[in-house]
């Protein structure tokens, strides 16, 4: 690899339920705003240079509704790749 290349040195996978009761239309609202959160926190960085914050804050609170109204019809499983990055020195 040449100076400044990034190479993997970890990676895993998680497969996990949402924490809250899927029953309680409470704990589903909140399963809904967890996820959201989750996915801005990944994807903020590369829109936030494209849109405003009103805009960001507007499409999460969007998808947090459709996540929400998804997860009370179905029971659902999250996949979450998990993929670390490190530079190597003096390559």
């Amino acid at each position: 690899m040449s100076a400044g290349c990034s190479s993997s040195s970890r990676t895993g996978i998680l497969t996990t339920t949402p924490r809250t009761t899927m029953t309680s239309s409470n704990g589903t609202r909140e399963s809904g705003e967890n996820v959201a959160r989750v996915t801005r926190a990944m994807l903020e960085v590369l829109l936030t240079p494209h849109f405003a914050e009103h805009v960001l804050d507007e499409l999460f609170s969007v998808f947090a509704q459709l996540v929400t109204k998804h997860l009370e019809k179905e029971k659902t499983k999250f996949t979450v790749i998990v993929l670390v990055l490190s530079l190597r020195a003096g390559r």
